[in-house]
């Protein structure tokens, strides 16, 4: 992916239905080599979700600010889903000055909504990171 606006605000996002996947995104050099960019396990540590992934959970998101040349990895880990995997990937941007924010899932819509980058305010009876969870009232 090659980014050409200054601090641009990008967001790579993956869902997936099957597999063990990680998400990895690696800014690149344009030394005519691509192989000595392109992402590998050995580069989880600072480009991965690594969050996404430890809990296992089915959408992944990498966001960043910035101009360049980035490589997207997605790996199927086979560590605790033994499955082929199959996702669907969305790149998002926007520029400096754009009103527009981005959220990871846009904020599960209609359950929530963007309030500023990576910040969901949800509706009434939603919760979690990005809205993604329905609460529901009990009584003991």
């Amino acid at each position: 992916m090659q980014v050409s606006r200054p601090l641009s605000r990008i967001l790579v996002e993956i869902s997936r239905s099957h597999g063990d996947v990680m998400l990895i995104v690696k800014p690149g050099e344009n030394k005519g080599s691509k192989q000595e960019a392109l992402p590998s396990e050995f580069d989880v540590d600072n480009y991965a979700d690594k969050v996404g992934y430890q809990n296992r959970q089915n959408h992944h998101h990498y966001y960043l600010i910035g101009t360049g040349l980035y490589f997207i990895g997605i790996y199927n880990n086979d560590a605790c889903v033994k499955e082929p995997s199959k996702v669907n990937l969305t790149i998002l941007s926007a520029s400096p000055k754009s009103s527009s924010y981005l959220c990871p899932r846009n904020c599960s819509y209609p359950n929530g909504r963007c309030v500023s980058d990576l910040l969901c305010e949800c509706a009434a009876n939603y919760g979690g990171k990005f809205c993604e969870g329905c609460m529901d009232a009990f009584s003991t």
